[in-house]
């Protein structure tokens, strides 16, 4: 027990020596510093003192300091020489107050009393002085500022507005550069955005105001869109002319009635106001779209809901209401389905496996008849409708016919 206690008291005296030596108490008799004189700048500040060159006991001086913020001083500085006038704190934070005192040390360490205290702020970098964020570009915003007077900024920091913060969105590595264009936003869109100056040791300056700008919208889509319904093979669709000045073309898209996307099937100027789409089709439609294309290359929307087109339907067969034999020939009569009619095309083919097929164009009226028949032979006819387009029907239902054998 006596030998635990001996330990414990041995330490504590061993503690308490070792921290008078590392920080001895003040000598009331060592000289004070006084008249220090300081020049802060953006992250140091500099020290002028008077020496005290006739005190053979001074050996050099100590420097602390600490924050406004409270807390204790710490040493930051031992200047080895009475001698020595000077000292400049590196590393620092710009707008920063600091508070100093100095001592100076005798040959064992031992400090003075400590001087007065010394209040220092460090500088900042002036702001840019002027800057603009520059609106109705092209999914971009154009900043411009002015170079900063102080030749110890070497670039700038862009800053620009996501939600809540400013996020970095460019370094700038020169001085005299003075331009950044922001690339990649989105149309019609507002931006906010400060712009830094930075030093060799890329502390910033005072932020310029937020400069807010607005990305260019995109060009309002044609009015007045229409679509064939009634031509032949080909579906015309019109549009009335963009009000936009900067309008230089239009973009035509065609999609399937019902199906979710769309084919661009036309690229246009600004002159042409119509497009025709041609198929070997009848009687199909299609949803069509017009947009509008500025000289930047924006593309308007598409409209809410396609226009719908159709190509013209064949017309309607007609039917046959008469089929005889009479006086040597065949008599075919039919009437009309369809009032587009203007001509017919008569189809006759013989009933047998090599029956020979014939076709009669031309036909103006609504009967037919035909001698080129043989007796004792079956014969099958159909009928086929032919609008002023040339579009056919399809064939009438057929009717056969046999041909009888008349005696000599």
């Amino acid at each position: 027990m006596k030998f635990y206690l001996f330990s414990v008291i041995s330490c504590i005296l061993f503690f308490f020596t070792a921290c008078s030596q590392t920080q001895p108490q003040a000598d009331p008799n060592l000289p004070i510093v006084t008249q220090v004189k300081s020049i802060a700048d953006i992250d140091s500040i500099a020290f002028e003192w008077q020496s005290i060159k006739e005190s053979g006991v001074v050996q050099g001086y100590y420097i602390y300091r600490k924050d406004s913020k409270g807390g204790q001083f710490h040493r930051v500085a031992e200047i080895p020489s009475r001698f020595s006038s000077h000292f400049v704190d590196t590393g620092l934070s710009p707008n920063t107050t600091y508070i100093y005192r100095f001592a100076t040390f005798n040959a064992h360490g031992s400090p003075s009393i400590a001087s007065e205290p010394i209040v220092v702020k460090t500088g900042v970098l002036d702001a840019v002085e002027y800057a603009q964020a520059m609106s109705n570009y092209p999914r971009k915003v154009k900043l411009l500022w002015s170079p900063h007077a102080d030749p110890r900024v070497n670039g700038y920091l862009i800053m620009r507005a996501e939600g809540a913060k400013f996020v970095r969105v460019a370094k700038i590595e020169n001085r005299l550069q003075v331009e950044y264009i922001d690339e990649g936003l989105r149309d019609n869109t507002q931006y906010h955005y400060m712009i830094y100056a930075l030093n060799a040791n890329d502390i910033k300056s005072n932020p310029t105001s937020i400069l807010t700008a607005k990305t260019k919208p995109l060009p309002l889509p044609p009015q007045g869109l229409t679509a064939s319904m009634d031509l032949p093979r080909q579906i015309k669709i019109s549009w009335q002319p963009s009000t936009q000045q900067d309008v230089v073309g239009y973009k035509v898209y065609r999609k399937i009635l019902g199906g979710i996307t769309e084919t661009e099937i036309a690229n246009l100027n600004n002159h042409t106001l119509h497009f025709i789409d041609t198929t070997q089709e009848d009687g199909v439609s299609y949803g069509y779209f017009v947009t509008a294309v500025d000289k930047d290359g924006l593309e308007s929307q598409m409209q809410r809901n396609a226009i719908e087109g159709r190509t013209l339907s064949r017309p309607a067969p007609p039917n046959i209401t008469r089929l005889a034999y009479e006086n040597g020939r065949v008599m075919l009569q039919w009437s009309p389905s369809d009032s587009r009619a203007v001509q017919y095309s008569i189809y006759k083919q013989e009933d047998s496996f090599f029956g020979k097929r014939e076709k009669y164009i031309s036909v103006p009226n609504t009967y037919f008849y035909d001698s080129e028949v043989s007796e004792g032979e079956s014969y099958f006819y159909g009928v086929i409708a032919i609008d002023k387009n040339g579009l056919e029907s399809v064939s009438s239902k057929k009717r056969t016919i046999k041909i009888p054998v008349e005696a000599h």
